[in-house]
C-alpha cells in the first residue's frame, strides 16, 4: 500500500488581498506558509506579515524549500 504523505507548508507566489485571507486559514489550521515578498508593495508585505506568511526574500529560494 502506497504511503500517504502528509502537507505541512503551502507556498503562496500572490500574498496581498486574497493570498493573506488563505494564509490566515491555513495557519489556523497548523500549515507553514511561504512566500517571496522581494519586489512587492509595502501593503502587499504588511498584509503576508500580519497572516503569518515566511518571507524566503528570493522565488529561487522559495522553489528550492521542500514543502
Amino acid at each position: 500500500m502506497a504511503k500517504i504523505k502528509t502537507l505541512n507548508s503551502i507556498a503562496i507566489l500572490m500574498p496581498g488581498d486574497m493570498g493573506h485571507g488563505c494564509a490566515t486559514v491555513f495557519r489556523q489550521n497548523g500549515l507553514r506558509v511561504i512566500t517571496c515578498l522581494a519586489r512587492r508593495r509595502q501593503r502587499t508585505k504588511a498584509l503576508a506579515k500580519k497572516s503569518g506568511h515566511e518571507d524566503l526574500h528570493s522565488l529561487t529560494e522559495l522553489v528550492k524549500t521542500q514543502i
